[in-house]
């Protein structure tokens, strides 16, 4: 049995989580982990191992899809035919695979199939996969869709949903997001940070553009 390079981990998560509670699904992970370091190791030319990766990846069961996503999204760096068939995923009529599509994609990933994805989901009839898409542009820091980002957030008709969306969008496009607090007398700021996000309860005063931008600095840097 071969692993990919982090094989004590994976081997480890196997036996001691996916064997004692999902049984049934041992069989199709392992596979899937062997077609990986085989196309890898084989210089990405046997395609036809895609496809035991592509039926984890398109699984609606949780540990299956969330690390057959993964191993995809490392090969779509390297294969054009990974890339394909991601692609293929979103215009499945299955919402699940349309939204596991889009874990598909790493933030080293080409840049035209970046583009072809998202825009593919942007306006998917699913809030789930449309509200995913936002939230995973936002995350891999994907600014070059930001246009087409703003437009589907923009035509959104849910106002809660709509709201994520801007939140995702300005924390992009901003490196912060500055909104309504609790209060008529506050406001929330959040920025991002390079451990993740902070948060913070703002007074009026301190929204300054002046007062604003040296508090988003402290933020930043851990303040």
């Amino acid at each position: 049995m071969n692993y990919t390079k982090d094989t004590k981990r994976i081997k480890s998560w196997i036996e001691e989580y996916l064997i004692p509670r999902y049984p049934e699904l041992v069989q199709p992970m392992i596979e899937a982990y062997d077609a990986f370091d085989h196309y890898r190791y084989g210089g990405y030319k046997n395609h036809d191992l895609l496809d035991k990766i592509i039926l984890v990846a398109t699984s609606h069961r949780g540990p299956l899809y969330e690390n057959g996503t993964d191993l995809l999204a490392h090969l779509t760096q390297y294969s054009e035919k990974a890339c394909e068939k991601v692609l293929e995923m979103t215009n499945s009529s299955k919402s699940q695979t349309r939204f596991n599509s889009i874990l598909c994609v790493d933030k080293n990933s080409p840049l035209d199939f970046k583009l072809i994805l998202f825009r593919n989901l942007l306006n998917d009839k699913s809030k789930r996969v449309k509200s995913k898409a936002w939230d995973w542009i936002e995350r891999i820091k994907f600014k070059e869709i930001l246009p087409d980002m703003f437009n589907s957030i923009m035509n959104e008709k849910d106002k809660k949903l709509k709201k994520s969306g801007l939140f995702s969008y300005f924390l992009l496009k901003d490196g912060y997001y500055l909104r309504d607090g609790s209060s008529s007398e506050t406001k929330e700021l959040t920025v991002v940070t390079k451990s993740g996000l902070n948060g913070r309860t703002l007074t009026l005063d301190e929204c300054n553009s002046s007062i604003l931008e040296k508090i988003i600095k402290e933020m930043q840097n851990g303040y």
